[in-house]
């Protein structure tokens, strides 16, 4: 269709990022929901056709060219137990302070406990600080 293959949507997909591997180039999806549905009790093969099914909804030249072929369904993980940090107005200022606070010898980092980034983003900014404070308590 002249688009490039990487694509942020408004569309049920929401994301398709291309990846390559040894095996060819993948389209990768990020959603957390296809066409409104949550993913959890889904089969993968239900996701699959979900997801393929809106990529042909909102590409329509990827029909009988590109097909959904694995899913990673972290809803159905049982070690997943949350996505991103979500915070409501005020809650920054009124614990930011203390979910990052650390407890004698142990330092917390995390995507939860950054102040400027959400994300892998904010992941990276706290474990740079709780670095330096481990560093900082070895004097």
């Amino acid at each position: 269709d002249g688009l490039p293959p990487t694509t942020w949507s408004r569309s049920a997909f929401g994301k398709a990022f291309v990846r390559s591997s040894p095996r060819g180039q993948h389209l990768w999806f990020h959603k957390s929901g296809i066409a409104g549905l949550p993913l959890k009790g889904l089969t993968d093969a239900e996701i699959r056709q979900a997801a393929t099914a809106e990529l042909h909804k909102a590409r329509p030249s990827t029909k009988g060219r590109v097909e959904a072929t694995a899913v990673v369904n972290w809803n159905a993980s049982p070690w997943v137990r949350g996505h991103l940090a979500h915070r409501g107005p005020g809650q920054i200022t009124a614990l930011g302070h203390v979910v990052a606070r650390p407890h004698g010898r142990i330092h917390f980092a995390g995507e939860h406990t950054a102040v400027t980034m959400m994300g892998m983003e904010g992941a990276m900014e706290s474990g740079e600080r709780a670095a330096v404070e481990a560093l900082g308590a070895l004097g």
